[in-house]
This record gives C-alpha cells, structure tokens and sequence, in this order.
C-alpha cells in the first residue's frame, strides 16, 4: 500500500500547474503547450509495450526504479534552462520515466490482488498514490509567490531522487513476473472483436482528454485567475479523485465495469461543454470538478485484467497505455492547432463531441464477467 504514496510523492510540487503556464509564459504559443504535450505520447507510444513485456520478463522493480529516475533528470533540466531545446529534452526524460512506470505499476497491483475485489484494490491504490497530488497545487501555488519557478522545479527533482531510494530499499516482489518473449509488440493480435473495440473507445477518451488540464489551466489564467486561485482548484479536483476512484472501483466490482464507464464519459462530456461558459472562479471551480468525479481508471484496469491472462499483464497495460500515449498525440496536438486558430472554447467543444464517440463504442462492447 505504501508504494501507492511513494511512487508519486513529486506531485507535491504539481509539473500540471507548473509546465503549461511555464511553457506558454516563455515561448509565447499556446500550440508549443499542446506540442511539447504530445511528446508525452510520442515517447510512451514507443515504449510502454516493450517495457511492460520486459516487466514481465525481467520483474516490476527495476522499471519502477529506472522511472523515477528520469523523472528525476527531467525536471533537473528544466530547473537550469528555459531554452526550447532543454524544454523538449526535460519532457523526453519526463516522458521516458512515466512511460515505463505505468505497465510495471499497474501488473504488480494485478498480481497481488484478489480477483473477486480486483476493482476496490486498484481504487484504493489509484487513490493513494494520487494523495499528493490532492495537496500539490495548492502547496505549488502558494510556493510560486514566494519562490522562482526553476527552484519549484529542482524541488520537484529532488522528490524524485527521495522516492526512488525510498522505493529500492523497501519495495520487494513477492513473485517472479512470468517470463515472456520478445518486444510484446504482438500483443493485440488474436483479440477479439469485441475486446479491439474497447481499445479504440479508449484511444478516443484519450484523445479528448489529452489537453484538458494544461488547456483548462491556461484558459482559466486567461479569465484573470492567479495560480493560487488555479491551484486550488486543481487540488479540490483531486480531493474528489481520491474519493471517486475508491467509489468507482467498488461500483466497478458490484454492477459492472462498462455502466460505470458510460457514467464517466457522459459526466465528462457535459463538463468539457459547459467550460467556455464558465466566468470567474466560483464558476470555473464548479465545472471543472465533475472530471475528476468520475474515474475511468479502476473499471478499466478491471476489465483489462479480465481479458489478459496474468503472464502478460505488463503487455496488456502497455498496450492501453500505448492508446493513450497515441490519444496524447492526435489529441493534443489537433486540439492545440483548434485552440491557436479558432479559440479555445472551440477546442472544449472537440473534446466534448469525442467523448459522445467514446460513449457511443462503448454502448458496442459486451461486459466479460
């Protein structure tokens, strides 16, 4: 239960509160925050699925470990420079350690928990390791009135360096992952009909959601509110996440997967409307709390759990993660080309008309029980 803390303690000094405003403050272009964006997916695109199928090989520790110390690297440089070149390589470490941590983190939850409670074990877990990141914003917020962004950044690293010692000291495996061969690349191969079309519902999920924080960060800024105010509101949105992924995983377990996901994706998408009506910050706060309400994550890595067999749980969650690091980049980078040319209520608009498709594909899929 421990690591569900450990392993996300730099959040509290938010990089979502931090990176969008930074990058836009310094380069001027709010196209360059989706781009820089979208080399989240670019680099997770490449390399979650191998890294889940040597997880699996080669055990869930060390790439636990590798990840945090790229995170570590990352936000390092970014504390040192502001040059577009550093930018980009910070966000290429940052990248590389998220892509490889997901698979790994996600296949030891599944490996140690009970098939019967499999939900509530991934909510609980989700929900710790999100702590932090309740508190961050707020945290962040208060911290960039009274210090240089750049030193919020090497704090950010130094967390990174804690929590990966931290972690090689106390996290042991309690099994041996299966073993498994080649890159895991194959891995979708043989899927049924069925199984694909949740793969493609989720890769338009990710899709609409790719933007959503740093556009929404710099569209609230744009309606006159202070990071303070924005990281209030981050935090209070991620106040409700611990709660609901708790609650969505135990609904998950009793009534099914696919009705809590439908739930999800229409909650969303009502809220991605009404964001460009939204004035002030009572306002903003009101609709920007119904994202983090509904948690897809738990009735997701359920229903993943259920269709994979154990010997490749490290493939099958690179390979989800793998559509979402392909969302981040259609996403992100076609929503920051609709914000820069036409507005940025327009770009909220797109991502509530791709979560209608989400809904609409998921209503295809038949629930495995």
């Amino acid at each position: 239960m421990i690591l569900g803390l450990v392993i996300s303690l730099e959040m509290l000094i938010s990089m979502e509160l931090l990176l969008p405003v930074y990058i836009k403050n310094t380069t001027g272009s709010i196209l360059l925050v989706g781009t820089l964006y979208s080399i989240n997916g670019l680099v997770g695109l490449l390399i979650r699925i191998p890294s889940g199928a040597f997880s699996d090989r080669f055990g869930r520790k060390p790439f636990i470990l590798f990840s945090g110390a790229m995170k570590a690297v990352g936000a390092f440089i970014l504390s040192i420079s502001n040059r577009l070149s550093h930018l980009t390589s910070a966000f290429i470490f940052r990248s590389v350690g998220l892509g490889v941590e997901e698979p790994a983190y996600f296949a030891l939850i599944s490996e140690r928990s009970e098939a019967v409670r499999l939900g509530l074990t991934f909510g609980i877990l989700l929900t710790l390791q999100k702590l932090p990141q309740a508190a961050g914003p707020v945290l962040t917020g208060f911290l960039s009135d009274v210090l240089d962004i750049r030193v919020l950044f090497l704090l950010n690293s130094a967390l990174c360096v804690i929590a990966t010692v931290v972690m090689f000291l106390s996290l042991k495996e309690e099994k041996k992952a299966a073993a498994s061969s080649g890159l895991g690349l194959d891995v979708l191969r043989g899927l049924d009909r069925n199984v694909l079309i949740f793969f493609v519902a989720f890769l338009i999920h990710f899709m609409a959601r790719a933007s959503f924080v740093p556009f929404f960060t710099v569209f609230a800024e744009g309606r006159g509110l202070t990071l303070t105010q924005l990281g209030f509101i981050l935090s209070l949105g991620h106040t409700v996440g611990i709660f609901s992924r708790v609650a969505s995983g135990w609904f998950a377990d009793r009534i099914g997967s696919k009705k809590v996901l439908l739930y999800t994706g229409v909650v969303r998408a009502i809220a991605f409307f009404a964001i460009p009506y939204a004035v002030g910050f009572p306002q903003l706060a009101l609709v920007f709390i119904p994202y983090y309400s509904t948690m897809a994550a738990p009735p997701r890595n359920v229903m993943l759990s259920k269709i994979s067999d154990e010997s490749t749980y490290g493939k099958i969650f690179g390979a989800m993660a793998t559509m979402r690091d392909l969302g981040d980049i259609i996403g992100a980078f076609a929503l920051g080309i609709v914000a820069q040319q036409i507005s940025l209520q327009a770009s909220f608009v797109c991502m509530t008309a791709l979560e209608v498709v989400f809904v609409a594909l998921l209503l295809l899929v038949k629930e495995r029980r």
